[in-house]
């Protein structure tokens, strides 16, 4: 028997070191060089489009990953005495 969970969940992603919003996002490793600080994003598919990545074809699935434009996120500094469970947080609006 098999006790090991495995995630059923995926997660798209694209380098994001020219978003001006997601490219800095992720603390510097000091250990590697600036041209080795790969930034990432991860690319969400918009609800409309959840039948169509099951089915496209694979130049059609490549049209539809992009990383969203900076004017989609709803982001800014956090303020106040955040706790766990009110961290910081980006929204994406459709």
């Amino acid at each position: 028997m098999c006790t090991r969970y495995i995630s059923p969940e995926q997660r798209l992603t694209l380098n994001a070191d020219g978003h001006p919003l997601m490219g800095r996002m992720h603390k510097p490793d000091p250990k590697l060089p600036p041209d080795q600080q790969d930034k990432r994003s991860v690319i969400p598919l918009e609800a409309h489009d959840f039948d169509r990545w099951l089915t496209c074809t694979v130049e059609e699935a490549k049209e539809m990953l992009k990383v969203p434009a900076v004017e989609l996120f709803a982001a800014g500094p956090a303020t106040g005495d955040l706790g766990p469970e009110e961290g910081a947080s980006l929204s994406f609006e459709s």
